[in-house]
């Protein structure tokens, strides 16, 4: 049976902390957004049952939760590159 995997889109990246918040008059209510503040308030048994359907979308809230932030010039979220023009850590 094959399992469909759905991608985070780069800008749900981007714009993780305010799709969380939800707090900057934009309304953030399409499905990606929805799961997204779904991710961060399960606890951990449904975290780990989200991780096995989503494991993209809980691995980048987890990154966003350490600090990290998601640059789409290097598409990545660790990178620590001073050349790059976005906002890495908090």
């Amino acid at each position: 049976m094959n399992k469909l995997i759905l991608e985070m889109s780069d800008y749900d990246k981007s714009m993780i902390g305010e799709i969380i918040a939800d707090k900057t008059g934009v309304k953030y209510d399409w499905y990606d957004a929805c799961l997204i503040r779904l991710i961060v308030k399960a606890d951990a048994p449904n975290l780990a049952i989200l991780a096995g359907v989503y494991p993209e979308y809980v691995s980048s809230v987890k990154a966003y939760q350490e600090g990290y932030r998601f640059c789409v010039k290097y598409n990545n979220w660790s990178h620590m590159r001073a050349e790059c023009d976005c906002n890495n850590k908090k």
